[in-house]
Order: structure tokens, then sequence, then C-alpha cells
């Protein structure tokens, strides 16, 4: 079956931007726009650093927009400054950087696409631009195919680490995607009866950054490999550090490397000090969710390896 066309909104953090890369060279689908939101980033440098990658991967045609989105809990700068070191790429010097947009437009880019027919939609980071380009656009909802999002922890504890969000109690539960923005989840499964399919922390914490998979991506010599590989040694001395988003882009493109979704009402904490967890729920709207590979990581180091050469 034809893939439907592909918009993209990430928050700007190493494995997203390598995600695009993929996804911008892939000729599996085609990806018709690209919006970053200043979340896991600094959104000016990174921004300009997005648009030398895809001209340097032969792209200067696909649009890509900043999004007006802020965060109801921003993420710690202990994970932004990641991006900041991505200048230190060598693929990507020695070109030109581009000043950032006069103004952000990354809703009404998502407005104007949609106007132009259906979509996916993979959403790497927060759902905030999901509501604040949709919520006066009812008569848009039925253009998204399906919302594929990197976020949630259904089964297992949440990715937020104490030591960054210090003088408030411990949060077990929520994964940072949801805890940035709570509300907007809410609204979107509240609101709307688009089509979600969870990528929760169930399934990509069984995604590691594996020394074998970075070696055999050191050897691969184009120009999306020779940016991941680069990209990834800067996080590769990081235990925790798993192919979250990478592993969203694998499901919207090659699902067959994953476990049928499992369908359940979901429902989410909207305060308190589990502000951010998604639970299943009997009153919940029903989502589908992504909890486990079909064979391990291993077929998914494979594709990306693949689709890298």
């Amino acid at each position: 079956m034809k893939q439907p066309p592909l918009f993209v909104s990430h928050d700007g953090a190493i494995d997203e931007l390598v995600a695009l890369a993929l996804l911008a060279v892939s000729t599996d689908v085609k990806l018709r726009g690209v919006s970053l939101v200043h979340g896991d980033c600094l959104a000016e440098p990174t921004w300009a650093l997005q648009r030398r990658l895809l001209d340097r991967l032969g792209r200067p045609d696909l649009r890509a927009s900043l999004s007006n989105a802020r965060g109801w809990n921003p993420f710690p700068w202990e994970y932004r400054r990641d991006s900041l070191r991505l200048e230190e790429i060598a693929e990507l010097q020695g070109l030109p950087v581009p000043p950032p947009p006069s103004r952000p437009d990354g809703e009404r880019h998502l407005i104007e696409e949609l106007e132009r027919g259906p979509l996916t939609l993979l959403v790497l980071g927060p759902l905030t631009p999901v509501q604040l380009a949709l919520e006066g656009r009812p008569d848009l909802h039925s253009r998204i195919e399906r919302i594929v999002w990197s976020g949630g922890a259904i089964d297992v504890p949440g990715n937020i680490d104490p030591a960054t969000l210090p003088g408030l109690p411990p949060n077990r539960r929520a994964e940072w995607n949801v805890y940035c923005d709570p509300f907007a989840l809410d609204w979107l499964l509240g609101e709307t009866e688009i089509p979600l399919t969870l990528i929760p922390l169930d399934v990509t914490d069984r995604a590691p950054l594996a020394e074998d998979f970075l070696a055999d991506l050191a050897r691969i010599d184009t120009r999306v490999a020779r940016f991941a590989s680069q990209a990834y040694a800067l996080i590769e001395n990081q235990p925790l550090y798993r192919l979250w988003d990478m592993t969203a882009a694998a499901w919207a493109l090659a699902p067959e490397l994953f476990r049928q979704p499992e369908r359940f009402g979901l429902a989410v904490d909207l305060w308190g000090n589990e502000q951010g967890a998604t639970r299943r729920s009997a009153d919940g709207r029903e989502v589908d969710a992504v909890l486990d590979f079909a064979d391990g990581a291993g077929p998914l180091h494979a594709w990306i390896l693949d689709r890298s050469r």
C-alpha cells in the first residue's frame, strides 16, 4: 500500500536529526515538510543546522519551518545543550549558515500542507504544535491519516531524571515528550478522533546505541551515514541514550519490524507528582501502542544501516 506523504514535527535532539536525515533521503515515503520545536534544543542554531543538513543531503526543496510552541515543562539544559555540540559535525562544515526565519510559522506550515491533501504526521517531540495548528481548524482533522508519536510510557517507568529537576518530588512515570505538555495530549485525546499510534518507552528502551551498530555505521561512506555516525559519536558515552525517535521513524516506514500494536484506552495525568504519566484507562480514548519489536532491536539496527547506504 502506498504511504501517504509525511510531515515531521521534532524538537531538535541528536536522534531526531539523524532520523530526519534518513527520512529526507528515503525513497519509501514522500517527506512533504518539517517543523522544528524549541524543545530539546536551542531553536535558532538548531534550525540553521537543520537547514544546512537538508541542503547537504540534496533537499533544498524541503520547507523547514519553526514552530511557535512553548513547553509547559521546558526540557533541561543538560539535554538541550547536545544540540549545540552538533556544530562540531565535520560533515556540515563549509556550508553557509542561513539566518533564522523572520518569525515562527510552523503551525501555518502544517495547516498549508494539510490544505494541500492528507498527511501522516510523525511527531518526535511534544504535541503542542499539533494543538496550536488544529485547535481552530477542526475541518482539517480528517486530513491527518494518523499521528505517529514518539511519546509516553505505558508498562515501564518514565525517563525523567530527578537530578535535572532539583527541588521537585521525583516523577517516576512520565516520559519527557508528554511531560513537556501533558495538556496537548489531553486535548488530542478529548477533542479529536485523529488516529494515534504511540511509540513509547516500552519499545524504545529496547533500542540502545549498540557498539557494533555504531562501528558498522562508521564504515558506510555516504553523506547521511557520515552525519549519523558523527552525530551519534557525540552521545555514545551516555549509557541511557536510546534510539527513541529513530524507532518512531522506523515504525512509520517499516512496521513489520515490530509486534502488532496493542489497542486500549489512554489517559494522561495533568497534575500532581506524576504529571505527564500515561495510563491504560477503560474510560480513555482508544489509541494504538507499539510495545515491542518483532525480533529485538537487531533488525532495527540493520534497517538503519541499509537506509544509510
